[in-house]
């Protein structure tokens, strides 16, 4: 009787196990994959780290933006579906691309530096004298020792 009531606790157990494990797998909208890789320097071949990768589903919800490594490394989990690739670092031109995601892949991104260095500022700067702001007598003045 003993033997019985175990199997029938296992059996109850393995039952109750599976229908927690189908609820939890119900839950999810589908299948995630991983998208990872590395951005580099066209013309070094040096990573570029912080380059902002930004995969937008172009169905209304909102594009998943992730940030590269130091080593210019970058991975993500994103349901399947064709996504809108959008790269971006200081100093180079942006990329843009279409990735369709159908599993796990590793794409490698190479950005192309741009060809202005310039800056574009904007705003209204203001000179005026240290002296006008009263600082002559503070970068003048010395404390003594004690």
């Amino acid at each position: 009787m003993a033997k019985a009531t175990g199997l029938m606790a296992a059996a109850l157990l393995m039952t109750l196990l599976a229908s927690v494990l189908g609820t939890a797998a119900q839950a999810q909208d589908g299948p995630y994959y991983y998208l990872s890789g590395h951005i580099t320097d066209k013309q070094s071949a040096k990573p570029v780290g912080g380059a902002q990768v930004e995969m937008d589903p172009r169905t209304g919800e909102n594009p998943k933006i992730v940030v590269s490594f130091d080593d210019g490394y970058y991975n993500m989990s994103l349901p399947p579906g064709v996504y809108a690739a959008k790269i971006t670092a200081p100093g180079f031109k942006t990329y843009t691309g279409t990735v369709n995601l159908t599993g796990n892949v590793t794409i490698d991104f190479t950005l192309t530096k741009s060809s202005s260095s310039a800056c574009n500022v904007t705003g209204v700067v203001m000179v005026a004298p240290l002296a006008a702001l009263g600082m002559a007598a503070v970068l003048g003045t010395k404390r003594p020792q004690d």
